[in-house]
């Protein structure tokens, strides 16, 4: 798991049969019924949209709900289904299918969208032939190529099982709501003409569509009319309630085109309807794709038991909605919860010139609940220092005390992220200053990611001059003031008490030191300060459901939190209480990974109590600074061969393997480091005297099997469930 990843997010409450969806709920004879009727009216008059969620955190589930009201403010036959609840079978049945999807992890499906991902991209039929579809994607460009990588296999894939594209794929970076807002505009207009909705009225059944550019237009197309919204035929529906408003704070951070000012990015240019040709440059998309998106009530055809609530990919950052609430519930508002700062513990030596800190934080609300390996949210402050530099270099000359300037200013430094420099920021820099170099670097996507990363927000300011009026850095600065932790405590060990284990962050660029905008703030925020936090379920990196099953857990520096949460629930359920190791193996392996024992050694008492009382199996220590007995200092992926037999035996007797680090590279590094470390493993086992250790074409070819062997061997943990990552 990565402390940058798209945060994983709520499995919900259904059971594992429960996540057949349809097929659970009305039996396979209706499915069949229904999947034929559709079949029957493809290419006919009446026209059914499927609207396709794939969320995890439910970014991408309130991206679709937005879709599904925009919609439905012209067609009435639509209908919402999250992925984990859809019936494969009926893909062959589809009209128009519309799907938002998210990246997760490593370039991974959401949870609960695998069982669909796997049947997509395997079909060997084109169940698509005569359908159109569009795919709107969340993720977060750090994670470079496995960008948004769900929205491209499934918009490609679709195309390849004979769907019709709609319009262009569309890519929106972790702040995704004006860009995701943008794409549905763009979309409509085609999805009028498909339907033969004439927005300019007419003939035939008409439809209210209100607000657009200010005002309601009549249309008209299939069963329509006004007031009517219904769910998909044979489908159980229930009325969506009207969302609710957002809290002051986040209100000015959620834009939608009906409130862009003219100098919003537009439409990027992989948005393009399909069929015509890509003219115009992503920086200067007509404004008149810019419609307001209204939240109407509609029905949908989701069971509130199936709600899934997304690291990761950030990939969908920030907030997740509990399983059983409303469908309408901002997920801003839905689990973001009150808490106040009781502790901090420097974990690291002092003078030490990394900083680690154990931060306490108790919960207002007794009734909170979470699991091991689940995540939050923390909504911080940014401190004085980080505006100043940014208004200084961002609106040179001017008083910050000043009439209006004032007002952006304490915006900004409570609810908007100003630190992150990504694709995403530096777009809407260009749109709204007009720089025409920093246009230039954008068309080259790898060297303007590239700059994003190394390069702090305020050097924008300094390489690609542009005049701002304060009020457009509101709309510059979109994404949400929150960063994502892993929780490294179990709530049955501490109660109404949620700990972090936080990095301070601090680098130096351009001669100046820069401070990380959330660690800075929970590490010299007064013990007593009251702070919020959204509670983000993490399906995917939990505990083996058998308690019996051992863990095999490999630990980053600080990435360690969420294991220290899983071995304080195991030493609660197994009840560990003796001085003695156990004379079987009942206990986990952990495996971490920092630079130097003397200064980073992390929870080291914990650990090694752990150890000695049969928590730990196994404790394994690697350092990347210190010589030791190697005489040298290594990172993990240079010491896992060493375990390579070991980490075989444990996983072929049933042991759960867990990764956890910072950053896409290292994560698949490590696995990398895993996979060949398996296949020598096997080698080793299946070693034929005189073969294994030849060179030329017997070696290389036994060598090669082996490594084939453990990728497939990888690949199975994965699918069994027992790969996290």
């Amino acid at each position: 798991m990565s402390d940058m990843a798209d945060a994983h997010g709520a499995a919900g409450m259904r059971s594992e049969d429960g996540m057949h969806g349809e097929a659970g709920m009305r039996g396979e004879a209706e499915i069949h019924s229904e999947t034929e009727t559709r079949s029957k009216t493809r290419g006919s008059g009446r026209r059914h949209v499927t609207i396709l969620a794939a969320s995890e955190t439910g970014n991408s589930l309130e991206v679709a709900e937005q879709l599904l009201n925009a919609v439905a403010q012209f067609w009435s036959d639509v209908e919402l289904v999250e992925a984990a609840d859809y019936d494969t079978a009926r893909l062959s049945s589809e009209d128009v299918l519309l799907m938002v999807t998210s990246t997760q992890g490593m370039g991974e499906p959401p949870y609960g969208a695998e069982r669909l991902h796997d049947y997509v991209m395997t079909c060997r039929d084109t169940p698509l032939d005569g359908a159109v579809f569009a795919v709107l994607g969340l993720g977060d460009s750090d994670y470079g190529d496995d960008f948004n990588r769900m929205a491209r296999q499934f918009d490609r894939r679709y195309e390849q099982l004979g769907g019709r594209r709609l319009i262009e794929h569309g890519e929106c970076d972790y702040d995704y709501d004006a860009t995701a807002a943008a794409w549905i505009e763009a979309m409509l207009p085609v999805l009028w003409d498909e339907l033969g909705v004439d927005v300019r009225g007419g003939e035939g059944h008409s439809v209210e569509r209100h607000g657009v550019e200010g005002h309601s237009v009549e249309g008209r197309g299939g069963e329509g009319h006004r007031g009517e919204r219904s769910s998909a035929s044979g489908g159980e529906g229930r009325t969506q309630p009207q969302r609710p408003e957002r809290p002051a704070a986040d209100a000015a951070a959620v834009t939608t085109p009906a409130t862009m000012p003219a100098s919003t990015p537009a439409l990027p240019s992989s948005m393009a309807p399909a069929e015509a040709p890509q003219t115009a440059s992503a920086l200067d998309a007509p404004s008149s794709l810019r419609h307001p998106i209204h939240h109407a009530p509609v029905t949908t055809a989701r069971d509130e038991s199936s709600a899934c609530a997304t690291s990761g990919s950030m990939p969908d950052s920030g907030f997740a909605r509990p399983s059983k609430a409303p469908a309408a519930a901002s997920h801003a508002e839905a689990r973001e919860c009150e808490t106040v700062l009781t502790g901090r513990t420097l974990l690291t030596a002092r003078g030490a010139d990394k900083q680690v800190f154990t931060i306490r934080l108790e919960l207002a609300d007794a009734g909170i609940d979470y699991r091991p390996g689940d995540m939050v949210a923390v909504r911080y402050v940014n401190s004085d220092e980080i505006m100043e530099r940014l208004f200084s270099r961002a609106l040179p000359g001017q008083d910050m005390h000043a009439t209006g300037v004032a007002d952006v200013y304490g915006t900004l430094r409570t609810s908007r992220d100003v630190t992150k420099n990504n694709l995403a920021l530096m777009t809407r820099y260009a749109q709204i200053g007009g720089n025409k170099r920093l246009k230039k670097l954008l068309a080259d996507e790898q060297r303007a990611r590239n700059y994003g990363r190394t390069h702090p927000v305020t050097a924008l300011f300094e390489d690609y001059p542009a005049t701002f009026a304060p009020e457009q850095l509101l709309d510059m600065f979109a994404a949400r003031n929150t960063r994502l932790y892993s929780m490294a405590n179990a709530p049955s060990a501490s109660g109404r008490v949620i700990e972090l284990t936080v990095t301070a962050v601090r680098y130096r660029a351009r001669g100046l030191e820069y401070r990380g905008a959330c660690t800075s703030y929970l590490a010299d925020a007064p013990i007593g300060t009251r702070l919020s936090l959204s509670l983000v379920p993490n399906p995917r990196f939990r505990m083996p459901q058998d308690d019996a099953a051992p863990m095999v857990m490999i630990a980053l520096g600080s990435a360690i939190a969420p294991f220290r949460a899983f071995l304080q629930e195991r030493k609660t359920v197994r009840g560990h209480a003796t001085s003695e190791p156990e004379p079987q193996r009942t206990g986990d392996w952990l495996i971490f990974a920092d630079r130097s024992p003397d200064e980073d050694f992390l929870y080291r008492d914990e650990l090694e109590q752990w150890r000695d009382c049969g928590v730990l199996s196994r404790l394994d220590t690697v350092w990347s600074r210190h010589e030791g007995e190697l005489g040298h200092g290594e990172h993990i992926q240079d010491a896992l061969p060493r375990y390579g037999d070991d980490l075989l035996q444990w996983l072929d007797d049933g042991a759960h393997m867990y990764l956890c680090g910072h950053g896409h590279a290292v994560l698949q590094s490590i696995e990398d480091a895993l996979t060949c470390s398996l296949a020598a493993a096997h080698g080793r086992r299946h070693a034929v005297p005189g073969v294994v250790n030849a060179g030329g074409f017997f070696g290389q070819a036994m060598h090669d099997l082996d490594l084939q062997w453990a990728e497939d061997y990888v690949s199975q943990l994965r699918t069994d469930g027992r790969l996290h990552v």
